[in-house]
C-alpha cells in the first residue's frame, strides 16, 4: 500500500461517494424497467419489452463494471455496495 496525504485520502473517500452515487442512480433504470414488465405483463402482450429489458441490464453491466473501481488503485471493488476499504489496495473508502 502506498502511503497518501490526508488530501490524497480526502479526495478518495470523496470520489468513492461520488462512484457510490452513480452506482445507485444506476439501478434504478433497471428497477422501472422490471415494475412495468410485471405490471405491464399481465395487461397486455409485450413481445418488445424482455429485448429492452436485456438492452438496459447490458448497459448498465457496462456502466458497473466500469464505474465501481477504486478511485486510488482502479481496482474492481466486488459485488458489495458499501465497501469501508478497497480490497485490492487498503485504501480508505468511506469515513
Amino acid at each position: 500500500m502506498v502511503e497518501q496525504t490526508e488530501y490524497q485520502k480526502t479526495r478518495v473517500r470523496e470520489e468513492f461517494a461520488v462512484r457510490r452515487k452513480r452506482q445507485l442512480i444506476a439501478t434504478i433504470p433497471i428497477l422501472v424497467i422490471l415494475i412495468g414488465y410485471v405490471w405491464l405483463g399481465e395487461r397486455t402482450e409485450q413481445t418488445a419489452y424482455p429485448f429492452i429489458m436485456i438492452g438496459v441490464v447490458v448497459v448498465t453491466l457496462i456502466f458497473s463494471f466500469r464505474n465501481w473501481r477504486c478511485p486510488a488503485c482502479d481496482g474492481y471493488l466486488g459485488r458489495g455496495i458499501n465497501p469501508k476499504f478497497c480490497s485490492k489496495c487498503g485504501a480508505q473508502l468511506r469515513g
